[in-house]
Protein backbone atom coordinates (compact mmCIF):
# COMPACT_ATOMS: atom_id res chain seq x y z
CA UNK A 1 0.00 0.00 0.00
CA UNK A 2 1.29 3.48 -0.89
CA UNK A 3 2.43 5.47 2.10
CA UNK A 4 2.53 9.25 2.33
CA UNK A 5 3.23 11.99 4.80
CA UNK A 6 0.34 13.99 6.17
CA UNK A 7 0.21 17.73 5.78
CA UNK A 8 0.77 19.95 8.82
CA UNK A 9 -2.97 20.54 9.19
CA UNK A 10 -3.76 16.83 8.92
CA UNK A 11 -1.24 16.01 11.65
CA UNK A 12 -2.62 18.72 13.94
CA UNK A 13 -6.24 17.63 13.43
CA UNK A 14 -5.35 14.01 14.23
CA UNK A 15 -3.80 14.92 17.60
CA UNK A 16 -6.25 16.00 20.29
CA UNK A 17 -3.60 17.92 22.25
CA UNK A 18 -2.25 19.72 19.19
CA UNK A 19 -5.76 20.52 17.96
CA UNK A 20 -6.84 22.14 21.22
CA UNK A 21 -3.53 23.99 21.54
CA UNK A 22 -3.96 25.40 18.04
CA UNK A 23 -7.59 26.34 18.76
CA UNK A 24 -6.49 28.14 21.93
CA UNK A 25 -3.83 30.01 19.96
CA UNK A 26 -6.46 31.01 17.41
CA UNK A 27 -8.82 32.42 20.01
CA UNK A 28 -5.96 34.33 21.64
CA UNK A 29 -5.19 35.88 18.23
CA UNK A 30 -8.88 36.80 17.87
CA UNK A 31 -8.67 38.58 21.23
CA UNK A 32 -5.59 40.51 20.12
CA UNK A 33 -7.40 41.41 16.89
CA UNK A 34 -10.41 42.79 18.79
CA UNK A 35 -8.06 45.14 20.68
CA UNK A 36 -7.63 46.97 17.37
CA UNK A 37 -11.20 48.27 17.70
CA UNK A 38 -9.99 50.47 20.53
CA UNK A 39 -6.40 51.10 19.39
CA UNK A 40 -6.24 52.52 15.83
CA UNK A 41 -2.52 51.71 15.42
CA UNK A 42 -2.85 48.11 16.58
CA UNK A 43 -1.99 45.55 13.79
CA UNK A 44 -5.33 43.71 14.02
CA UNK A 45 -5.10 42.33 10.47
CA UNK A 46 -2.00 40.29 11.30
CA UNK A 47 -3.65 38.76 14.38
CA UNK A 48 -6.85 37.92 12.47
CA UNK A 49 -4.83 36.23 9.71
CA UNK A 50 -2.96 34.20 12.34
CA UNK A 51 -6.30 33.22 13.87
CA UNK A 52 -7.59 32.06 10.47
CA UNK A 53 -4.42 30.04 9.97
CA UNK A 54 -4.82 28.40 13.38
CA UNK A 55 -8.51 27.58 12.89
CA UNK A 56 -7.90 26.21 9.40
CA UNK A 57 -5.22 23.83 10.68
CA UNK A 58 -7.04 22.74 13.83
CA UNK A 59 -10.69 22.44 12.86
CA UNK A 60 -11.70 20.08 10.05
CA UNK A 61 -15.12 21.74 9.88
CA UNK A 62 -13.65 25.22 9.55
CA UNK A 63 -11.05 23.93 7.08
CA UNK A 64 -13.77 22.48 4.83
CA UNK A 65 -15.99 25.55 5.24
CA UNK A 66 -13.18 27.87 4.18
CA UNK A 67 -12.06 25.65 1.28
CA UNK A 68 -15.62 25.36 -0.08
CA UNK A 69 -16.70 28.96 0.57
CA UNK A 70 -18.02 30.51 -2.67
CA UNK A 71 -16.12 33.78 -2.11
CA UNK A 72 -12.96 32.82 -0.22
CA UNK A 73 -12.51 29.14 -1.06
CA UNK A 74 -10.63 29.55 -4.32
CA UNK A 75 -8.19 32.04 -2.76
CA UNK A 76 -7.62 29.81 0.29
CA UNK A 77 -6.97 26.73 -1.85
CA UNK A 78 -4.70 28.61 -4.24
CA UNK A 79 -2.56 29.98 -1.42
CA UNK A 80 -2.43 26.86 0.74
CA UNK A 81 -1.73 24.43 -2.10
CA UNK A 82 0.22 26.49 -4.63
CA UNK A 83 1.46 29.68 -2.95
CA UNK A 84 -0.66 31.84 -5.29
CA UNK A 85 -2.05 35.25 -4.28
CA UNK A 86 -4.75 36.54 -6.68
CA UNK A 87 -4.43 40.09 -8.01
CA UNK A 88 -7.54 41.25 -6.11
CA UNK A 89 -6.04 40.02 -2.83
CA UNK A 90 -2.80 41.85 -3.60
CA UNK A 91 -4.67 45.09 -4.30
CA UNK A 92 -6.70 44.72 -1.09
CA UNK A 93 -3.60 44.07 1.00
CA UNK A 94 -1.71 47.02 -0.53
CA UNK A 95 -4.73 49.31 0.04
CA UNK A 96 -5.03 48.30 3.71
CA UNK A 97 -1.31 48.89 4.27
CA UNK A 98 -1.48 52.28 2.59
CA UNK A 99 -4.41 53.31 4.78
CA UNK A 100 -2.54 52.14 7.90
CA UNK A 101 0.51 54.24 7.01
CA UNK A 102 -1.73 57.20 6.22
CA UNK A 103 -3.40 56.97 9.64
CA UNK A 104 0.01 56.76 11.31
CA UNK A 105 1.25 59.87 9.51
CA UNK A 106 -1.89 61.73 10.52
CA UNK A 107 -1.82 60.69 14.20
CA UNK A 108 1.89 60.46 15.00
CA UNK A 109 3.76 63.44 16.44
CA UNK A 110 7.09 62.46 14.88
CA UNK A 111 8.18 60.79 11.65
CA UNK A 112 9.99 57.91 13.38
CA UNK A 113 6.99 55.64 13.97
CA UNK A 114 5.39 56.13 10.50
CA UNK A 115 8.78 55.61 8.82
CA UNK A 116 9.48 52.42 10.79
CA UNK A 117 6.05 50.89 10.25
CA UNK A 118 5.97 52.10 6.64
CA UNK A 119 9.31 50.41 5.96
CA UNK A 120 8.11 47.13 7.45
CA UNK A 121 4.87 47.25 5.48
CA UNK A 122 6.79 48.06 2.31
CA UNK A 123 8.86 44.88 2.76
CA UNK A 124 5.69 42.84 3.32
CA UNK A 125 4.00 44.47 0.32
CA UNK A 126 7.01 43.72 -1.88
CA UNK A 127 6.87 40.06 -0.88
CA UNK A 128 3.12 39.89 -1.59
CA UNK A 129 3.47 41.55 -4.99
CA UNK A 130 6.21 39.13 -6.09
CA UNK A 131 4.06 36.06 -5.35
CA UNK A 132 2.57 34.42 -8.48
CA UNK A 133 -1.00 35.46 -9.27
CA UNK A 134 -1.98 32.68 -11.67
CA UNK A 135 -1.26 29.01 -12.00
CA UNK A 136 -0.60 29.59 -15.70
CA UNK A 137 2.44 31.77 -15.00
CA UNK A 138 5.73 30.36 -16.29
CA UNK A 139 7.37 27.71 -14.17
CA UNK A 140 10.75 28.46 -12.67
CA UNK A 141 13.89 26.72 -13.83
CA UNK A 142 13.84 24.51 -10.75
CA UNK A 143 10.29 23.38 -11.50
CA UNK A 144 11.05 22.32 -15.05
CA UNK A 145 14.09 20.25 -14.10
CA UNK A 146 13.79 16.63 -15.08
CA UNK A 147 12.59 14.54 -12.16
CA UNK A 148 11.19 17.47 -10.19
CA UNK A 149 7.89 15.66 -9.61
CA UNK A 150 9.68 12.47 -8.63
CA UNK A 151 11.67 14.48 -6.10
CA UNK A 152 8.41 15.89 -4.75
CA UNK A 153 6.98 12.38 -4.40
CA UNK A 154 10.09 11.34 -2.48
CA UNK A 155 9.81 14.41 -0.25
CA UNK A 156 6.20 13.51 0.57
CA UNK A 157 7.15 9.89 1.20
CA UNK A 158 4.83 8.66 -1.57
CA UNK A 159 5.45 5.54 -3.62
CA UNK A 160 3.09 5.26 -6.59
CA UNK A 161 1.46 1.85 -7.06
CA UNK A 162 1.70 -0.19 -10.22
CA UNK A 163 -0.87 1.04 -12.78
CA UNK A 164 -4.02 -1.07 -12.52
CA UNK A 165 -4.98 -3.10 -15.57
CA UNK A 166 -8.36 -2.65 -17.21
CA UNK A 167 -11.01 -4.90 -15.63
CA UNK A 168 -13.09 -5.18 -18.83
CA UNK A 169 -13.12 -4.22 -22.52
CA UNK A 170 -11.63 -0.73 -22.18
CA UNK A 171 -8.25 0.96 -21.92
CA UNK A 172 -6.88 2.35 -18.63
CA UNK A 173 -6.08 5.59 -20.50
CA UNK A 174 -6.37 7.03 -24.00
CA UNK A 175 -4.97 10.06 -25.81
CA UNK A 176 -6.72 12.62 -27.98
CA UNK A 177 -3.91 14.82 -29.24
CA UNK A 178 -2.10 16.05 -26.13
CA UNK A 179 -5.11 15.41 -23.89
CA UNK A 180 -4.93 12.31 -21.72
CA UNK A 181 -8.11 10.66 -20.41
CA UNK A 182 -7.59 8.33 -17.44
CA UNK A 183 -10.34 5.78 -16.79
CA UNK A 184 -12.07 5.71 -13.43
CA UNK A 185 -9.73 4.51 -10.68
CA UNK A 186 -10.83 2.72 -7.51
CA UNK A 187 -9.05 2.98 -4.12
CA UNK A 188 -6.75 0.08 -4.95
CA UNK A 189 -3.89 -0.99 -2.67
CA UNK A 190 -1.91 -4.21 -2.84
CA UNK A 191 -4.07 -5.43 -5.72
CA UNK A 192 -7.44 -5.07 -4.01
CA UNK A 193 -10.02 -2.42 -3.16
CA UNK A 194 -8.87 -0.99 0.16
CA UNK A 195 -11.98 0.97 1.18
CA UNK A 196 -15.45 -0.48 0.61
CA UNK A 197 -18.94 0.32 1.79
CA UNK A 198 -21.25 3.31 1.80
CA UNK A 199 -20.03 6.69 3.00
CA UNK A 200 -22.29 8.00 5.72
CA UNK A 201 -23.02 4.49 6.94
CA UNK A 202 -20.10 2.06 7.30
CA UNK A 203 -17.49 4.52 6.03
CA UNK A 204 -16.65 7.88 7.66
CA UNK A 205 -15.71 11.04 5.78
CA UNK A 206 -12.08 10.68 6.89
CA UNK A 207 -11.98 7.11 5.57
CA UNK A 208 -13.62 8.23 2.33
CA UNK A 209 -11.03 11.00 1.93
CA UNK A 210 -8.29 8.40 2.35
CA UNK A 211 -10.02 6.35 -0.35
CA UNK A 212 -10.07 9.39 -2.64
CA UNK A 213 -6.34 9.89 -2.05
CA UNK A 214 -5.75 6.27 -3.02
CA UNK A 215 -7.75 6.86 -6.20
CA UNK A 216 -5.53 9.89 -6.92
CA UNK A 217 -2.38 7.82 -6.39
CA UNK A 218 -3.65 5.29 -8.92
CA UNK A 219 -4.54 8.12 -11.30
CA UNK A 220 -1.00 9.49 -11.07
CA UNK A 221 0.37 6.00 -11.68
CA UNK A 222 -1.65 5.80 -14.91
CA UNK A 223 -0.59 9.32 -15.93
CA UNK A 224 3.05 8.42 -15.32
CA UNK A 225 2.74 5.34 -17.51
CA UNK A 226 1.05 7.39 -20.24
CA UNK A 227 3.80 10.06 -20.07
CA UNK A 228 6.58 7.48 -20.50
CA UNK A 229 7.51 7.73 -16.83
CA UNK A 230 7.93 11.54 -16.79
CA UNK A 231 5.34 13.24 -14.56
CA UNK A 232 7.03 16.59 -15.18
CA UNK A 233 5.17 16.58 -18.52
CA UNK A 234 1.76 16.24 -16.85
CA UNK A 235 -0.79 18.95 -16.00
CA UNK A 236 -4.11 18.01 -14.38
CA UNK A 237 -7.13 19.59 -16.06
CA UNK A 238 -10.10 17.91 -14.41
CA UNK A 239 -11.13 15.30 -11.84
CA UNK A 240 -14.52 13.62 -11.75
CA UNK A 241 -15.55 11.66 -8.69
CA UNK A 242 -18.38 9.38 -7.62
CA UNK A 243 -19.02 8.63 -3.95
CA UNK A 244 -20.84 5.44 -2.93
CA UNK A 245 -23.00 7.12 -0.30
CA UNK A 246 -26.28 6.91 1.54
CA UNK A 247 -29.20 8.94 0.10
CA UNK A 248 -28.96 11.57 2.86
CA UNK A 249 -25.19 12.10 2.49
CA UNK A 250 -24.38 15.57 1.11
CA UNK A 251 -20.64 16.08 1.73
CA UNK A 252 -19.37 14.63 -1.55
CA UNK A 253 -17.01 17.61 -2.19
CA UNK A 254 -15.28 16.98 1.16
CA UNK A 255 -14.57 13.41 0.09
CA UNK A 256 -13.12 14.52 -3.26
CA UNK A 257 -10.84 16.98 -1.45
CA UNK A 258 -8.74 13.96 -0.52
CA UNK A 259 -7.88 13.50 -4.20
CA UNK A 260 -7.63 17.19 -5.09
CA UNK A 261 -5.25 17.90 -2.24
CA UNK A 262 -3.02 14.97 -3.19
CA UNK A 263 -2.85 16.06 -6.84
CA UNK A 264 -1.97 19.59 -5.73
CA UNK A 265 0.70 18.40 -3.29
CA UNK A 266 2.41 16.34 -5.96
CA UNK A 267 2.05 18.46 -9.10
CA UNK A 268 2.12 21.93 -7.51
CA UNK A 269 0.98 24.60 -9.97
CA UNK A 270 0.28 21.93 -12.57
CA UNK A 271 -2.23 20.33 -10.22
CA UNK A 272 -4.89 23.05 -10.05
CA UNK A 273 -7.92 21.55 -11.79
CA UNK A 274 -11.64 21.71 -12.40
CA UNK A 275 -13.75 18.88 -10.98
CA UNK A 276 -17.15 17.49 -10.11
CA UNK A 277 -18.28 15.34 -7.18
CA UNK A 278 -21.46 13.29 -7.26
CA UNK A 279 -23.16 10.59 -5.23
CA UNK A 280 -23.84 7.07 -6.48
CA UNK A 281 -26.10 4.28 -5.25
CA UNK A 282 -23.30 1.76 -5.75
CA UNK A 283 -19.87 1.41 -7.34
CA UNK A 284 -17.90 -1.53 -8.78
CA UNK A 285 -16.67 -4.03 -6.17
CA UNK A 286 -18.55 -2.00 -3.52
CA UNK A 287 -15.76 0.62 -3.64
CA UNK A 288 -16.48 3.75 -1.61
CA UNK A 289 -15.05 6.14 -4.22
CA UNK A 290 -14.22 6.13 -7.95
CA UNK A 291 -12.42 8.99 -9.71
CA UNK A 292 -11.41 9.62 -13.31
CA UNK A 293 -9.16 12.38 -14.64
CA UNK A 294 -8.19 14.48 -17.63
CA UNK A 295 -4.59 15.62 -18.12
CA UNK A 296 -2.61 17.64 -20.61
CA UNK A 297 0.72 16.08 -21.65
CA UNK A 298 3.46 18.42 -22.80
Amino acid sequence: MAQEKRSFGDRVRRSTLARYAMLAFGWIMVGFGIVGIFLPLWPSTIFILLALWAFTNSSQRFHEWLYNHPRFGATARAWNEFGIIPVKAKVLAASMMSVSVGVLVWLADTWILPATVGGMLAIIASWIVTRPSRVSEKLTGEEIMTGQTEARLAELGIILPEPAKAAANYAPFVFSGTTLYVAGQLPMADGKVAVTGKVGEAVTIDQAQDAARLCALNILAQAKAAADGDLDRVRCIKLGGFVNATPDFVDHPQVLNGASNLIGEVLGKRGLHARFAAGAGSLPFDASVEIDAVFEIN
